[in-house]
């Protein structure tokens, strides 16, 4: 998990989610939107290929660009600040696309996690 956010806040959405912390083994809180450094530890320190990672994100610019970048799977949280992502220009860095966090894990499933 890379945040800019705070920690016990990014939580809270998890869980409301439904969506299990645990599969959360490293977390990042970063003061700079510069994803990309992050995403690519974290690849190399869990021995997994940016093909076999997913990242989720609400701002395409800074969370889904660098880990289309790396070759990461991408899924765009159209909500709150992501939603005026919507058009512009940014679709091929979008995977996936989902409104609600839940759906998450039914992407989740489909890839095999």
């Amino acid at each position: 998990l890379v945040t800019i956010g705070k920690e016990e806040f990014q939580r809270i959405k998890l869980k409301n989610a439904g969506i299990d912390f645990s599969l959360f083994s490293i977390i990042n809180v970063i003061d700079c939107e510069d994803k990309k450094p992050f995403y690519k530890k974290i690849i190399g320190s869990l021995g997994k290929k940016a093909s076999e990672t997913l990242v989720c994100g609400d701002k395409i610019h800074t969370d889904l660009k660098p880990a289309k970048e790396l070759n990461c799977i991408t899924v765009h949280m159209r909500y709150g600040r992501g939603a005026s992502d919507r058009n512009k220009g940014f679709e091929s860095f979008v995977d996936y696309k989902i409104e609600e966090l839940e759906e998450l894990k039914g992407i989740i499933n489909k890839i095999g996690g």
